[in-house]
């Protein structure tokens, strides 16, 4: 579990405590404190970061306020905590705000009776009681029923969404006794180990190193980038759709396929009929929105609530659209969209862009044009990607292959002759010693993904300036998109031309070699 780990930043106006779990707080708890700390210059508050890995710390405390994005695992969550201290014979109850309507007295009382067999009155009397209650919202008689009922128990958990989090009850003087506490995605050890376990329920298929990497590097196709949230429901997801839908050998690489089930599954949760007329309404809104936030981030604008507004009006202008789909689209949390109209995980507003941008109109080939020159992005590179995927015009594809092949145009290809490769020996002569480690397998797989995870935390540095170092990237993620047009496009194209890109591949490769084997430094 996670070391101890402490840091400082800016505290928000309430003093309460706050607190951060892993994914569907079963894995890992990660607690907050905050320490007011008033400095002799300026009157400020810090932050200290510890993490923790039992749930009996969490249990241990008395009032908490829990959110998470959307899918992160909040009611996992409370149903764990009221599962725990339920095998534990304690007096607690699991109260979920979208199924218990009333006053305060007649809700605990229904839920009592939906749950457990005695003397409700009796039970009441008990001193130390727990309530769990899940799905809070910014309705005044939740926030009431929440704000009184310490006076009946002795420990609360309460679970809402991070937007309404934010929202509504960040400063809300009312909760000031809660600790906050946030839902954070899996760690890399903690996605391997739950992993392990999925694959431990698979029908043969037996739970080895080589098994776990394979499904692992499936999952971090999909989620590469960041484009889908490290949280065990996609996770699980991933797994799921590649059991359930895929052809054994398909590699995750076509993308498309696992996205647009994640996607219509999404749609079908969030209330949209399991229907043609109602899912393609859905995604030609969707494809057509996904190209409007495009436009407003090359304008270099937002994209705001007012933006969606206006956008819905135009789009209505020109197409049929229910009030009820709407609604469902941005209406919970299984729906597609926030509340400002933008999509809720960021591999829907590349999927959409990418089908809109792919049908042949002669200004969308502009843009698809405009994103190839600059395809070391990783925005544009997901997004053709994407364009790749829902193709049907071949003039995209071939533009597509055509600007990736011009980068370091001037490097010659390398030979790989006794002359060019020589100066690899030393490094080659060296590799055994620098590998070589005492510890076991397990723990060297642990430490690579800890430091994976490192470096994830330090964030996406700013895009380079162009030049040759940038070039190899480009080529890099060129050489990508290439692969990515073989393995999804080959069975639509000629013989020749499939030639040509493994070729143009290949000298790519080789061009990027010999940049840097003719400077010793970079070898090093």
């Amino acid at each position: 579990m996670h070391p101890i780990q402490k840091r400082r930043c800016a505290a928000t106006r309430y003093p309460a405590s706050r607190t951060v779990f892993s994914a569907a707080g079963i894995h890992i708890l990660d607690k907050v404190h905050r320490a007011r700390a008033r400095d002799q210059e300026d009157d400020t508050e810090t932050l200290i970061e510890d993490k923790i890995s039992r749930t009996d710390k969490l249990l241990s405390q008395r009032r908490c306020l829990i959110h998470g994005p959307d899918m992160s695992g909040k009611t996992s969550l409370a149903r764990h905590i009221y599962l725990t201290l339920a095998r534990q014979s304690e007096h607690v109850l699991f109260v979920d705000l979208d199924k218990y309507r009333g006053n305060q007295e007649r809700i605990i009382q229904d839920a009592y009776e939906d749950q457990f067999n005695g003397d409700f009155a009796l039970w009441s009397s008990e001193p130390k009681r727990t309530i769990v209650i899940d799905n809070l919202t910014s309705t005044p008689a939740q926030v009431n029923f929440v704000a009184s009922i310490g006076d009946d128990f002795d420990r609360v958990f309460v679970t809402l969404a991070t937007d309404t989090f934010f929202s509504f009850f960040r400063d809300d003087i009312r909760l000031t006794e809660f600790r906050r506490f946030s839902i954070e995605p899996l760690t890399r050890v903690q996605q391997e180990q739950l992993i392990r376990h999925r694959i431990g329920l698979m029908e043969q298929v037996e739970v080895t190193d080589g098994s776990v990497d394979q499904f692992e590097r499936r999952v971090e196709a999909v989620i590469a980038n960041g484009i889908v949230p490290r949280y065990p429901f996609y996770v699980l997801s991933i797994l799921q759709t590649f059991e359930a839908f895929m052809p054994k050998n398909l590699s995750i690489t076509s993308y498309g396929h696992c996205y647009y089930v994640l996607i219509v599954a999404s749609l079908i949760k969030a209330g949209i009929a399991n229907r043609d007329e109602d899912i393609n309404v859905c995604l030609n809104f969707a494809e057509h929105l996904a190209f409007e936030v495009f436009q407003s981030k090359r304008r270099s604008l937002t994209f705001g609530a007012d933006d969606f507004a206006a956008f819905v009006t135009k789009y209505r202008s020109q197409y049929l659209l229910r009030n009820a789909i709407l609604n469902r689209l941005k209406g919970n949390e299984n729906g597609i969209l926030n509340a400002d109209g933008t999509f809720r995980v960021p591999y829907m507003q590349h999927f959409f862009l990418g089908a809109y941008l792919a049908k042949p109109q002669t200004d969308r080939r502009e843009i698809v044009h405009e994103l190839c020159q600059r395809s070391h992005v990783v925005d544009n590179h997901l997004t053709l990607l994407f364009v790749i995927h829902h193709a049907v015009d071949e003039v995209v594809i071939e533009k597509i292959i055509d600007i990736a092949t011009e980068s370091l145009p001037h490097t010659a290809s390398a030979r790989l002759d006794e002359e060019e490769t020589a100066r690899f020996s030393d490094v080659v002569a060296a590799l055994p010693k620098e590998v070589l480690s005492r510890r076991t397998v397990g723990e060297e797989r642990r430490r690579d993904r800890e430091a994976l995870d490192s470096e994830a935390d330090d964030g996406v540095p700013a895009e380079p300036e162009i030049d040759e170092v940038n070039d190899w990237y480009k080529i890099w993620r060129n050489i990508d998109i290439l692969g990515h047009v073989l393995r999804v496009r080959y069975g639509k194209m000629t013989r020749e031309r499939i030639g040509e890109v493994v070729e143009t591949v290949a000298e790519s490769g080789l061009r990027v070699v010999n940049s840097i084997l003719k400077d010793e430094d970079e070898i090093v």
